[in-house]
C-alpha cells in the first residue's frame, strides 16, 4: 500500500488517499516505415487506444506513460486500475471483494482491447479464418508454421426480471446484464495440448483457466481453474439453455469451478460409449481460497445407451440438431468436500464452522426430432454433524444448503426454431437447517435466430415458498454470442 495526495477538484487542497499498488506493463511499438503500413498494421488506433486508455486514468493512482522516440513508442501501462479510484477516495479499511484474483484485470473494456490487439499483433504472420466463420465461432487465428491456434469469443445476456407478490400487491423489476464474458480458447504445439480461459466482464473476475492435455488415446488430464463435473445442467453453459436460467434445484444443491486437477476418459463398453471424469480440487470455490483445511473429490459417469449425441449435444439445452434416431444420456456423480465452510460447499456464505458434505446426483437427457426432456435429482449431506451453526447461546447463526431436490423439463423445437417447454423443480431442505422447501413452475418461449448464439427467450413462473407468499415471475432475455 502507498499513501499519495490526490487534488481535490476545485481546489488546491491535497487529500491524503490510500491506493493499492499497480503493476505494470511494457509495451514496446516499432513504427513502420510508411503511413500505410503503420494502418495496415494497425499502429495508428492502437496508440489511439491507449492514449484514450491514458485520459480516462487521469484522476486514478497510475497513468498510461508515454516514451516516444522517431521509430519506437515505449509505453507503461497499468494493468489493474480500480475504476473507484476514478470517482472517489478508497479508505484505509476498503477490502478488496475478491483478494485471490489481483491478477485480473480490472478495467473489462481494457481487457478486451488487450485480447484483440493481442490478435492484431500476430495478423501479419497468422493465416485468418474469414470463408468458414459464423456466428459464435468468433475470432480465430492459426500462425502459419501451425504452432499455435487461437479463438476469442464474446456473449452477453441483457435481462429483464419482474416479480410481483399477490398477497402484498408489490411488484419489483430489475434490469441487468445476466452475463458478459470474453472467452479465448484454442491450442499450443498441437491440438492436444489445448487451453482455456474465460473472463467474467460483469463480476470482474476469472471463470476457467485451464489447460488440457490429451496425453494418450482418449485419456484428457485438465490442470488449472474449471467446472467440477457434476450434476448435467451446471456442466451445461448457460448460453445453452433452454429456458432463461438454471433451475431451483441447481441453485441449492449444485457444484461449482474449482482449483484442481481432472482426469477425463472416453470409451466404449461393448457398443455403448461411456464417459467418465474424476476431479481432486482444494474445494474453497474461486474466490475465498485458503480457508478450507480438507480437498474435494468428485467423480462421474455418463453412459449413452443408443449411441452419441450429434455435434457434442450432451451440453447442449433443446434438440438444435433434431436427432434423426433417439439419444439417451444417463447421468451419476459422487461429490465430498472436506472442511467446507461455504453454506453451498464451494461458494454461498461463509460460515463460522465447517463441515463435510457429500452430495449424489443422478439424471437423464433424452433428444429426438426436435423434442428435448431432462430429469435430475440431486441430494446434499453433512458427514460429521448438523447442517446447522450454532453461537455460544445456542442460536442458530446459518446452515449448510442439505437436503434434496428434482428438476423435470422439456419441450419441442418447431421447425421454424420456435420453441415451447416447461419445468417443475423443487428443493427440499433438511428440516434441522431450518430453512423452508421451495417450488418453481415454469413455461417458456423461445425463438432461435441463429442457434443459441442469436436467440429471444421469455418465461413465466410460479415461485413457491413454505409460510411465504406466492411470487409471480416473469423474465426476458436476449442472448448473443459471436
Amino acid at each position: 500500500m502507498s499513501m499519495r495526495e490526490k487534488v481535490v477538484s476545485g481546489s488546491k487542497i491535497p487529500q491524503r488517499v490510500c491506493y493499492e499498488r499497480v503493476a505494470h506493463v511494457t509495451i514496446v511499438l516499432r513504427l513502420p516505415n510508411t503511413i500505410a503500413e503503420c494502418e495496415r498494421t494497425g499502429a495508428v488506433a492502437l496508440l489511439t487506444l491507449l492514449r484514450l486508455w491514458s485520459s480516462w486514468c487521469h484522476h486514478s493512482a497510475e497513468r498510461v506513460e508515454f516514451r516516444s522516440s522517431p521509430k519506437r513508442v515505449k509505453v507503461l501501462l497499468p494493468l489493474w486500475w480500480d475504476p473507484r479510484h476514478r470517482n472517489r477516495s478508497r479508505t484505509m479499511n476498503h477490502q478488496d471483494p475478491y483478494p485471490e484474483q489481483r491478477m485480473a484485470f480490472k478495467r473489462p473494456f481494457f481487457l478486451v482491447i488487450f485480447f484483440i490487439f493481442i490478435f492484431h499483433s500476430h495478423m501479419t504472420n497468422a493465416q485468418v479464418d474469414v470463408t468458414n466463420t459464423t456466428l459464435g465461432n468468433g475470432l480465430r487465428f492459426l500462425t502459419k508454421d501451425s504452432t499455435f491456434y487461437v479463438q476469442f469469443r464474446l456473449r452477453i445476456q441483457p435481462n429483464f426480471t419482474g416479480t410481483y407478490v399477490d398477497a402484498t400487491n408489490s411488484f419489483q423489476e430489475d434490469w441487468s446484464i445476466r452475463r458478459c464474458r470474453a472467452k479465448l480458447d484454442g491450442w499450443v504445439f498441437s491440438p492436444k495440448l489445448v487451453y482455456k480461459l474465460e473472463y467474467d466482464l460483469a463480476g470482474n473476475y476469472i471463470r476457467d483457466a485451464v489447460i488440457k492435455w490429451n496425453f494418450a488415446g482418449q485419456f484428457h488430464l485438465w490442470f488449472g481453474q474449471a467446472k467440477l463435473p457434476g450434476n448435467i445442467q451446471r456442466i451445461t453453459s448457460s448460453q445453452t439453455m433452454q429456458l432463461v436460467d438454471r433451475s431451483i434445484m441447481n441453485t441449492q444443491l449444485n457444484l461449482d469451478r474449482e482449483m484442481g486437477v481432472q482426469l477425463h476418459h472416453s470409451l466404449l463398453l461393448g457398443n455403448m460409449p461411456l464417459h467418465w471424469a474424476l476431479a481432486y480440487s482444494q474445494g474453497d470455490g474461486i474466490r475465498d481460497r485458503g480457508r478450507s483445511t480438507g480437498g474435494e473429490f468428485t467423480a462421474r459417469v455418463e453412459a449413452f445407451p443408443l449411441g452419441t449425441f450429434t455435434n457434442n449435444g450432451r451440453t447442449t439445452e433443446t434438440d438444435m440438431e433434431r436427432e434423426r434416431t433417439p439419444k439417451i444420456l444417463i447421468g451419476l456423480a459422487y461429490d465430498h468436500n472436506a472442511n467446507g465452510f461455504q453454506d453451498r460447499g464451494s461458494w454461498g456464505t461463509v460460515l463460522t464452522e465447517t463441515r463435510s458434505l457429500q452430495a449424489f446426483f443422478a439424471d437423464i437427457t433424452f433428444k429426438y426430432r426436435g423434442i428435448y426432456f431432462l430429469g435430475e435429482y440431486g441430494h446434499k449431506e453433512a458427514t460429521d454433524g448438523s447442517p446447522s451453526v450454532f453461537d455460544s447461546a445456542g442460536i442458530r447463526t446459518g446452515a449448510f444448503r442439505t437436503g434434496y431436490g428434482y428438476n423435470l423439463q422439456g419441450g419441442y423445437l418447431f421447425k421454424n426454431n420456435w420453441e415451447l417447454a416447461g419445468r417443475y423443480s423443487a428443493f427440499e431442505p433438511e428440516k434441522e437447517t431450518g430453512r423452508t422447501p421451495l417450488t418453481e413452475s415454469t413455461f417458456g418461449i423461445s425463438k432461435y435466430v441463429s442457434g443459441h448464439n442469436l436467440k429471444v427467450q421469455l418465461d413465466f413462473s410460479l415461485l413457491t415458498e413454505q409460510y411465504r407468499p406466492d411470487a409471480y415471475r416473469s423474465r426476458l432475455q436476449v442472448e448473443l454470442a459471436f
